[in-house]
């Protein structure tokens, strides 16, 4: 059996999206079998803003991680907003007028989807780096915010199509080039 305990708890005020900058602080690991400690260390860490999407982890001076798989949590198919665009865009399918995800030919779909987004005027904006202390991050919104504001850069307008991509019932693809990214699906 294990348990684990988050000493101090977060407090229920604590909001994520308020934090706009990394902040350091320390992860104190306690293990203990009965009241005997086993275990004791505290390393410093450093918690980033929840738009800070970690693409790279530096570990000692010599290597690094790659950790753009984390862009696939940015996926976020059942958000409300999702499904309001997905309202909008299911009148541009050819025939059928609906979305049938796997069921249906896809490219009718996916096209359906880039219309919408094209006629709403969703246009990429410059592509922010941002570092922080031990990882390479890039600044990124939710799909949900991209389509609240009409701009996105290359990795935002790629996370959003592949969300919408996913909403519709279609395996989405993220493919990773130096300095780009775009989707694909199954």
């Amino acid at each position: 059996q294990v348990d684990t305990a988050l000493t101090p708890p977060l407090p229920m005020s604590f909001e994520p999206g308020k934090l706009r900058a990394p902040r350091t602080a320390q992860l104190v690991i306690r293990v203990t079998e009965g009241s005997e400690l086993l275990l004791e260390e505290s390393e410093p860490i450093e918690v980033l803003p929840r738009d800070y999407l970690p693409l790279a982890e530096r570990v000692g001076s010599d290597r690094t991680l790659d950790r753009r798989d984390t862009a696939m949590a940015w996926l976020t198919p059942t958000d409300p907003a999702i499904d309001a665009f997905l309202t909008k865009a299911k009148a541009r399918v050819k025939g059928s007028k609906s979305f049938a995800g796997a069921k249906a030919a896809s490219l009718a779909q996916a096209k359906a989807l880039f219309d919408e987004l094209k006629a709403r005027g969703l246009s990429v904006v410059m592509d922010p780096e941002v570092f922080a202390e031990a990882a390479e991050v890039k600044r990124t919104r939710v799909p949900a915010e991209v389509l609240a504001t009409g701009n996105a850069h290359a990795l935002e307008a790629t996370l959003t199509f592949a969300t919408l991509l996913e909403a519709i019932g279609l395996r989405p693809v993220v493919v990773f080039l130096p300095g780009h990214a775009f989707v694909g699906w199954e």
